[in-house]
């Protein structure tokens, strides 16, 4: 450290060594300051002799004024001026020895002059010393004049705490926040948003979020969410569906944007848009699954069961083992079940069954063979259907290269038991039962073939098991010519 910026750091330490912090109390607001003019000297050419002179002076008017000798003060720090005029560093110190006694009119003097000699090698203490200033404003009572003071050193990062303090309740204040926003710097969007909305501002507060979730963080969802739940509650459809725009243009990839832009078109009464936007999230995730499952429930939601279906079997395609997918075509299969009975639309029903059926749904399923079992005390009783093939379909096997289904292994109950193929090719099928375990059981069968076509047929067998083995009973063969 050279000898000359040990000297000044004495400078500054002489000024706040018998104070820590500008005092924040409120008195008579003083009059406007016009910056004074001075000759800039060069902080080079003072000596230590006349360096120890001026820090004299600061300290001696610092004593005087906590002894209550304010004519005392004053007179030292005059002289402390006349000795340093022109060297930045004491206009500093002689305003913070100014607002440590409240004379604030002339700590703002002494700030101004201060910042406006400052040299270009050492800018950046403009802003140190313009936040002092802010602060004497702020103690004196001043506080639209202390937030744009504080506006003006563009470091809301540092100074928002101070200025939601100081704009509490304040119209006037949110304004100005908010106007220093527009021209600025819109991060301060948020804070003008909790200030309108301390004062019950609602639309304007909504406005605000939403204006810093677009200029700010249009790629952060929590952000662009808040916003847009604000907007909605306060009707501002349009500036929410901005909001969306602007998150799907900085996340492209986005299919959660255009889902909640399609959510606010909806509450907008602009349907037509809303499922454009909805429609959108599959072109930016192309052949996802659980994108296409998404758009189908919000199409399920909103009423649209042909779209919702197409949506179900383009995810079923790209991934035919998704249970969830087939849950949702089967659902709107068994919607559509009564309207198409009600108008007599036999086909239809006829087909929207084979489809459930297709989908394993076994009470409105339309299936080629199906075979219910039950029987008659609770005993551990198990159905077996024996396939053209030689496969033996049960609880314990239910891989059926036909297309067989086997549901349900009840161990404790009464059944039922289920087995059903939706297409069954020509061949010789078994029907069948055994008793796993437990007590003689009377097991009961219906089998229904071609269930509501010509060819329907329908028949019961019975059988009495007593004996406890895994060895099957077989009561009926069913042949498909």
């Amino acid at each position: 450290m050279s000898g000359q910026t040990i000297r000044w750091a004495m400078a500054f330490a002489a000024t706040t060594a018998l104070s820590g912090s500008l005092l924040l109390s409120a008195s008579k607001a003083p009059a406007p300051v016009e910056i004074e003019r001075v000759a800039t000297r060069d902080s080079a050419s003072v000596s230590d002799v006349e360096l120890e002179l001026i820090l004299n002076k600061i300290r001696e008017g610092d004593l005087l004024s906590q002894k209550g000798d304010g004519v005392g003060a004053k007179h030292a720090w005059e002289g402390a001026r006349r000795l340093g005029e022109g060297l930045w560093p004491i206009h500093e110190g002689l305003g913070d020895s100014y607002a440590r006694a409240k004379l604030y009119g002339d700590a703002l003097r002494e700030y101004q002059l201060a910042a406006s000699i400052v040299p270009e090698k050492v800018a950046p203490m403009r802003s140190t010393i313009a936040a002092k200033r802010a602060g004497v404003l702020a103690a004196s009572s001043r506080p639209l004049e202390a937030i744009q003071a504080y506006l003006d050193l563009n470091q809301p990062e540092r100074f928002v705490g101070r200025i939601a303090a100081l704009a509490t309740d304040s119209e006037p204040a949110a304004e100005l926040v908010e106007r220093h926003a527009e021209i600025y710097d819109a991060r301060l969007f948020k804070l003008a948003a909790g200030l309108q909305s301390k004062l019950g501002h609602k639309a304007e507060a909504a406005e605000s979020l939403g204006k810093f979730a677009i200029r700010v963080a249009p790629w952060d969802e929590n952000a662009v969410r808040a916003a847009v739940a604000t907007l909605r509650e306060a009707r501002r459809f349009d500036t929410a569906v901005e909001v969306c725009r602007a998150w799907v243009r900085a996340v492209p990839q986005s299919a959660a944007g255009y889902q909640l832009m399609g959510e606010v078109l909806w509450d907008a009464g602009r349907e037509r848009e809303a499922m454009i936007a909805y429609s959108s999230m599959v072109d930016v995730k192309p052949g996802d699954a659980a994108t296409y499952r998404l758009l189908g429930e919000i199409y399920q939601l909103r009423n649209r069961p042909n779209e919702a279906m197409a949506q179900f079997e383009r995810g079923l395609k790209v991934s035919p083992q998704d249970q969830g997918l087939r849950l949702r075509i089967a659902e709107v299969c068994q919607a559509r079940l009564p309207k198409l009975k009600a108008d007599g639309k036999h086909e239809e029903v006829r087909a929207t069954r084979q489809k459930l059926a297709e989908l394993g749904v076994l009470e409105a399923g339309l299936f080629d063979i199906k075979v219910l079992m039950t029987w008659d005390v609770k005993s551990d009783v198990d159905m077996d259907v024996l396939e053209p093939d030689g496969t033996l379909i049960n609880h314990a096997g239910r891989n059926s290269k036909f297309g067989g289904m086997y549901y349900t292994d009840n161990t404790q109950g009464l059944g039922p038991e289920t087995y059903t193929l939706a297409k069954a090719p020509s061949g010789k099928w078994r029907i069948g039962a055994h008793l796993h375990s437990g007590a003689k059981s009377t097991v009961k069968f219906v089998v229904i073939l071609f269930e509501d076509t010509p060819k329907e047929v329908r028949f019961e067998e019975t059988v009495v098991l007593e004996k406890n083995g895994n060895d099957p009973t077989f009561v009926r063969d069913i042949v498909i010519p």
